[in-house]
């Protein structure tokens, strides 16, 4: 999925983007304090426990930031660790996290399976128990090009919404 064009509301081609367009898989509601691995694929915090980006994520170092930028939370703080998925059979270790499109489902698959797990941990009948729902394991799929300088939605449809980073669109969307 990489878009639609506006003007035609037909799909942007792959090689619209400025660069080499790559795709980073993440729940920006997930916070972690460290890597889980579901089904082929890790879920790591973006920024480890003293505050600096995972080693496995450094190639995201820059350009995440300002993917993130657009996501608050329900205290309008914007949001600055996620999870961010790593796909562990990526043919380059150095982007892991660069994930392949036929993979998304793959993806997806895991997300649910790693939402499964915390959910039978849930303490339904304790005073003060532990408690989860899937709203923190909403998955989302980003395409982006290098550099990324800002965010900018441009409308939606249906169930995708497209983004310009740095006046190339970009699709999101959320599986």
């Amino acid at each position: 999925m990489s878009g639609f064009l506006p003007e035609t509301n037909k799909p942007v081609p792959r090689d619209h983007a400025s660069g080499n367009p790559k795709l980073v898989g993440f729940m920006p509601w997930l916070h972690l304090d460290r890597q889980f691995s579901v089904s082929g694929f890790a879920f790591v915090p973006f920024l480890d426990s003293s505050g600096a980006v995972t080693s496995s994520l450094a190639g995201l170092k820059t350009a995440f930031p300002a993917i993130l930028s657009s996501y608050y939370d329900a205290q309008e703080r914007p949001r600055q660790n996620c999870a961010v998925v790593i796909d562990r059979s990526a043919q380059n270790p150095d982007e892991a996290w660069n994930l392949s499109e036929a993979r998304t489902e793959a993806v997806r698959w895991a997300s649910s399976l790693l939402f499964l797990s915390s959910w039978a941990a849930n303490e339904y009948f304790t005073p003060i128990g532990w408690y989860v729902n899937d709203t923190s394991f909403q998955l989302y799929f980003q395409w982006f090009a290098e550099p990324v300088d800002f965010v900018s939605l441009s409308r939606s449809l249906q169930k995708y919404t497209n983004v310009f980073f740095r006046g190339q669109i970009s699709g999101v969307f959320r599986v």
